[in-house]
């Protein structure tokens, strides 16, 4: 953290933007309060139903609940990724006014099928003729399980899994 910290202080970044509340963002906070600059913040996980539907304890459920509460009111500005998540971070506690939804969306242009490249499943190893590729954290909440529940019902399809992985360790 001592290293993070350092090299913060050789930035002088004007703001600090957290994407999460754990560790990390525990160092943006230091680093922030370190620098005397704001610190913002994208909420995107409800981690209090998260620690619920993991631990099926509400003892847990609720600490975790009360982090967040101290956590997310620390910001000076919050960005949520839904309407939803908006009503939580109400509920916690954030004053409306540090509140900004940011409805996720996709550049057309740049994610265009005019960009499309075929040969990237050569490339991957990856010879079946149906493919459905996850981008995303596989964990609990994403519930893949239940995706590779409906794609092994399907008719002639076997559920194949390959995991390339970029910049991060694969199941």
């Amino acid at each position: 953290m001592l290293e993070i910290l350092q090299w913060a202080d050789r930035q002088q970044f004007d703001v600090i933007h957290v994407s999460t509340p754990g560790p990390m963002g525990l160092c943006g906070l230091l680093a922030a309060k370190m620098l005397r600059v704001p610190l913002v913040g994208t909420y995107h996980t409800d981690f209090p139903a998260y620690a619920d539907k993991l631990t099926g304890d509400h003892r847990v459920a609720n600490g975790t609940r009360v982090y967040i509460e101290w956590f997310y009111r620390r910001l000076a500005a919050v960005f949520s990724r839904s309407r939803a998540y908006e009503l939580n971070l109400r509920e916690l506690g954030v004053a409306g006014e540090r509140i900004e939804t940011l409805t996720p969306g996709v550049d057309g242009e740049k994610f265009s099928p005019g960009h499309r490249d075929d040969g990237i499943w050569n490339r991957l190893g990856i010879k079946e003729s149906k493919r459905l590729l996850y981008c995303g954290r596989v964990s609990v909440e994403k519930n893949v399980d239940l995706l590779a529940r409906r794609l092994s019902g399907f008719a002639n399809c076997e559920a194949m899994w390959r995991w390339p992985s970029w910049g991060g360790a694969a199941p």
